[in-house]
């Protein structure tokens, strides 16, 4: 019979009999496999994922000793002990947040989605900034909600597609109501540009914001009968 080619199931072999006539015959070509590897001894705290039903490596016995699943400790979370977060805002929501503090300057990086207010007071918090004002801020922003001031209050007006950040600019007050007081400029794709006072807004891409600190001033706000805006209150 001639050489079996490797690699096929079924193979299509010659077969010269006494009389000397060739005729050709299908041979079944048996694939042999090569001998299992002995396995390597399991150690008794195999991860969980890898254990069976009852709480041991399924290719073990339970009367082997092979330790049982060990119940999850609560005070850890996502494999990390469960500390206070000095960047989470005060509705919940966890701050994906940069700083970095020089004197009495910060600088705050938000990424793309960050929810601009939370993220400010996040930073404030962080670095004890009690009363400061918001020096420049440049990126991007989305969905976001500026209004005019006039006679009968404030025209609001809602963007919702991503615009240039041109400035950022506001006081601090956190002991006040407003904490942030924004005003802002963004640009849109055909280099128009829109502003007014800052509801809400939300981080488009990046934003990188300048805050500064005060040491010695004092800020609150308080309600002007004649405006009917929460002024700025400088205390001595």
């Amino acid at each position: 019979m001639a050489s079996t080619p490797a690699g096929g199931e079924r193979v299509l072999a010659r077969i010269d009999t006494h009389s000397d006539r060739v005729r050709f015959g299908v041979v079944r070509v048996l694939r042999l496999h090569a001998p299992p590897r002995a396995r390597r001894p399991v150690p008794p705290q195999r991860p969980r994922g890898l254990r069976g039903r009852h709480g041991v490596h399924r290719s073990l016995r339970a009367e082997e000793g092979v330790s049982r699943i060990q119940p999850r400790d609560g005070s850890r979370e996502g494999g990390r002990t469960a500390v206070e977060d000095p960047c989470r805002a005060a509705e919940g929501t966890v701050i994906d947040l940069e700083t970095k503090q020089e004197g009495n300057t910060i600088l705050v990086k938000l990424s793309d989605g960050e929810d601009l207010f939370p993220g400010l007071e996040a930073a404030c918090r962080k670095h004890g900034v009690e009363n400061g004002a918001v020096m420049w801020g440049i990126g991007m922003l989305k969905d976001f909600e500026v209004g005019f001031y006039g006679p009968a209050g404030y025209e609001k007006r809602t963007f919702e597609g991503r615009h240039e950040l041109i400035a950022l600019h506001g006081s601090i007050a956190m002991d006040a109501e407003p904490r942030l007081h924004l005003h802002v400029a963004v640009g849109r794709a055909d280099h128009t540009v829109h502003g007014g006072h800052l509801f809400r807004a939300r981080t488009c891409m990046v934003n990188e914001i300048c805050l500064v600190r005060f040491e010695a001033i004092r800020l609150r706000r308080v309600l002007n009968e004649g405006t009917k805006l929460r002024e700025l209150v400088l205390e001595p």
